[in-house]
């Protein structure tokens, strides 16, 4: 069974890393660069969607905004925020490029740790609502 994630942000180069490094992890990613093309998404997106991956830096409407509408039409949703400007350089460097073999092995295990807490949020939302 795989996951739907949503994944939201401005830069497309950063939301085609998120993308790529979601699908790798068996993700279906359903990627946007707006809160109000998110928020349409779980409007009017037939399937579950477990996961909003939001940047914090949205234009317009804050990410918090957009999590608590997501939440109201999609409840159990899982919210995880980004923020480039939070994320520790060995992440960063993993989602968004590196030269370093040292620092992308180092990222790939958080990363991975990050992706487990995740993926066992959503497996203990779904438990409750059922």
């Amino acid at each position: 069974m795989h996951n739907t994630a949503l994944v939201v942000n401005i830069d497309k180069s950063e939301r085609d890393r998120l993308q790529h490094f979601l699908s790798r992890a068996d993700y279906h990613v359903l990627p946007t660069g707006s809160g109000a093309e998110a928020l349409a998404l779980c409007r009017d997106y037939k399937g579950t969607i477990d996961l909003l991956v939001t940047d914090l830096d949205l234009p317009g409407s804050s990410a918090w905004e957009l999590a608590e509408s997501a939440t109201a039409l999609r409840p159990g949703i899982v919210i995880l925020y980004l923020s480039a400007s939070s994320l520790s350089s060995h992440t960063a460097a993993l989602l968004f490029g590196t030269k370093s073999h040292v620092a992308q092995k180092d990222a790939c295990s958080k990363a991975n740790m990050l992706l487990d807490v995740t993926k066992a949020l959503i497996h203990k939302t779904h438990e409750r609502i059922q």
